[in-house]
């Protein structure tokens, strides 16, 4: 068993790291799983072992297959939205018929198996899941490319994209070039280390200064041409590294924070919309498509929900946060305060569990102390 310090440093960490697993639906400002509630209500009038069966079933798709669509979803028609456009209401109904769809299929497949008895809860729950994989493929496609659209109708300033004005990429590069005035080593190490086509291209090594002079890394990716392919997302992964790292979750009231997020949202609209000048679909397309989405997302997040929802939103997007069965977490169906409590409690137990652990030792080297003076006896009685 591990020390007693070792324990609750162990419980410490699992309590900052933990948080549940995504909610179904978390932020579901346009109801797009309102039909699904309809037939999971109807759920607790089944026999156990259907019921037991669609809950499991239901719970895996909409807890961890289908939310990360949903958000992308939800976050593109907030967008539009928010600008008095109307074009993002096909797409919600739409995926809101087909999540229903998906729903009533599951129900009907976990009926019709547990028609034969030799089949426990955990064999129709793999048969069903596999049954519906194609179903869920095809939603998670089709909602990608409802929010392409809903992003590219996003773009469109009348007939046309707004980056193709005249002129707006140097006023998209003066409009940022401000906050770039100070070398920033450690944005440039990570866009190199994203991007290491850059490098040629690109100069750091090290980021060794004198004051504000790095003679090793002189690279300014702000300063570096616009052009498609890895220059633009380099570009923009320095600008996001740069902007997130004086955020300060702890302290940031939510609209500092909102406001700087903010800025890194109509950054990626923006290079996505220079992607989209290029003929056909990128790669760097879709990446700065699912980075706006995100940030949108996240944004939403930080202005619409509760502090305990913004926190469990925060971890599940930092370094260190794992997910963990809410029965096993230290936290579950506690509140902040209560978790606090709780890990003062367990550091109090530990304290006395080492006082405890010193006190046996000390008796131990007093017991090593005397066996060593008996053996000195025992020699000096032999030798007499």
């Amino acid at each position: 068993y591990p020390c007693p310090i070792m324990r609750v440093a162990l419980s410490l960490l699992s309590l900052l790291a933990w948080h549940s697993p995504t909610d179904a639906c978390f932020l579901d400002i346009f109801h797009i799983c309102g039909s699904v509630d309809k037939i999971t209500k109807t759920i607790d009038n089944l026999p156990p072992k259907i019921r037991d069966a669609t809950e499991q079933v239901l719970d895996h798709l909409f807890n961890d297959d289908l939310p990360p669509a949903i958000d992308k979803l939800t976050a593109a028609a907030k967008s539009l939205m928010d600008r008095g456009e109307q074009d993002y209401e096909k797409a919600i109904n739409a995926t809101r018929a087909q999540l229903e769809a998906l729903a009533e299929k599951v129900v009907g497949l976990v009926e019709d198996l547990a028609k034969d008895v030799t089949k426990d809860v955990e064999e129709i729950v793999k048969l069903v899941s596999n049954e519906v994989l194609t179903d869920v493929t095809t939603i998670i496609d089709d909602v990608d490319n409802k929010v392409n659209a809903l992003l590219t109708r996003l773009e469109n300033d009348g007939e046309e994209l707004y980056c193709a004005v005249t002129g707006y990429i140097d006023t998209f590069e003066h409009q940022f070039a401000s906050y770039f005035a100070k070398q920033d080593c450690e944005c440039v190490q990570k866009m190199l280390d994203s991007s290491p086509g850059l490098k040629q291209d690109c100069s750091c090594t090290s980021c060794f200064h004198i004051g504000g002079l790095y003679p090793q890394c002189p690279c300014k990716p702000w300063g570096m041409q616009f052009a498609p392919g890895w220059y633009n997302k380099g570009k923009y992964d320095f600008l996001k590294c740069h902007l997130e790292k004086p955020i300060d979750w702890e302290h940031w009231t939510v609209d500092q924070i909102i406001n700087q997020l903010t800025i890194i949202q109509e950054a990626a609209l923006s290079f996505r919309c220079l992607e989209d000048l290029q003929p056909g679909s990128t790669r760097n397309r879709e990446y700065f498509s699912n980075e706006y989405t995100n940030l949108t997302h996240s944004i939403l997040v930080w202005s619409t929900s509760t502090y305990d929802a913004r926190l469990k939103h925060r971890l599940s997007h930092s370094g260190i946060a794992r997910r963990a069965h809410p029965e096993t977490a230290p936290c579950a169906g506690k509140t902040i305060e209560q978790c606090v409590e709780q890990a003062m409690e367990e550091l109090a137990q530990a304290k006395d569990e080492l006082a405890q652990a010193k006190d046996e030792l000390s008796k131990a080297t007093s017991s090593f102390a005397s066996k060593d003076e008996l053996k000195r006896n025992i020699s000096t009685l032999k030798s007499q």
